[in-house]
C-alpha cells in the first residue's frame, strides 16, 4: 500500500516519476524543485540535502526536494498546505464531481469515487486492449486465469488500487475507511502482475485514473473559492 499512498501524495507528477520518487525517499509528503520552494514558498533546500533525481523525456536530470529538506528563509516563509478532506467539504465536492462526469450524486464520495474508477478502468481496458491482454498473457496472470477472468481481474485491480489512492489522500492512510480499501485489493493475486511490463501497466492505469478523479481541485474551489493564494500554496 505504501506506493498506493505516494501516489495519492504526489498527484502532480506522473507514473515514471512517483515510482522514482518512491524508491528514493518512499516518505516523501510534498515534493518540489528547488526554485519552486524558494519563489512560492520563501524556502531554500537544507546544506548537503541530496535531491530525488527524476528524468526529463529526453533523460536530462532533474532535481525534487521533499519539504523536510527544506527550511524557511526568512519571516515570509510558509509551508505547503497539505489537505485533508473535511466532512464539511464532501457534500460540495461529490456535487462538484458528479457535475464534472455529468453523473447522479446519490452515494457517498466512497461509492461515487469507486464506481467512476471502475468505469473509467473499463474505458481504459477497452481503448488499450490489445496491448493489456499481450502485456497480462506474459504474466502469472496468463497462466492462471482465462482471457475473460483476465479482464475481470485487471479492471478490478486497477479500480481498487485507484480508489485507494484518492481516499488515502483524502481522508488519510490511516483512516479506517481506507484500510478496508486497501484490505479489499486480493494481495496474492496482484504478486501475478510479475513481470515489469505488467506492473508497469497496472501502476501507469491506476495512477492516471486516480488523476483523472482525484477532488483535488473540487476540494480547493469548495474550501475557499475566492482564495488564489491557496491554490498556490496547496500539494
Amino acid at each position: 500500500m505504501g506506493f498506493l499512498n505516494n501516489v495519492g501524495r504526489l498527484h502532480r507528477y506522473g507514473f515514471a516519476d512517483q515510482v522514482l520518487i518512491y524508491a528514493q525517499n518512499p516518505d516523501v509528503t510534498a515534493a518540489a524543485p528547488a526554485e519552486l520552494w524558494h519563489k512560492r514558498f520563501d524556502r531554500q533546500i537544507k546544506i548537503a540535502e541530496p535531491g530525488i533525481a527524476l528524468l526529463d523525456d529526453d533523460n536530462a536530470i532533474r532535481y525534487v526536494y521533499d519539504i523536510s529538506q527544506t527550511e524557511p528563509l526568512g519571516e515570509n516563509s510558509k509551508e505547503p498546505d497539505l489537505w485533508r478532506l473535511g466532512r464539511e467539504q464532501r457534500g460540495p465536492v461529490l456535487k462538484s464531481l458528479a457535475n464534472t462526469f455529468d453523473v447522479p450524486d446519490n452515494s457517498s464520495l466512497e461509492s461515487f469515487c469507486f464506481g467512476l474508477a471502475q468505469s473509467l478502468s473499463a474505458r481504459y481496458y477497452e481503448d488499450n486492449k490489445d496491448a493489456v491482454n499481450a502485456l497480462l498473457g506474459k504474466s502469472t496472470i496468463g497462466l492462471r486465469l482465462n482471457e475473460r477472468q483476465r479482464v475481470q481481474f485487471f479492471i478490478k485491480t486497477v479500480a481498487d488500487s485507484a480508489l485507494y489512492a484518492v481516499m488515502s489522500r483524502c481522508e488519510g492512510a490511516d483512516s479506517p475507511r481506507v484500510e478496508d480499501i486497501g484490505d479489499n485489493i486480493d494481495r496474492i493475486r496482484i504478486s501475478w502482475f510479475n513481470t515489469s511490463e505488467s506492473i508497469s501497466l497496472l501502476g501507469e492505469a491506476a495512477s492516471g485514473i486516480s488523476n483523472s478523479i482525484r477532488p483535488v481541485r473540487k476540494f480547493k474551489q469548495c474550501l475557499n473559492p475566492c482564495c488564489a493564494s491557496h491554490k498556490e500554496s496547496s500539494f
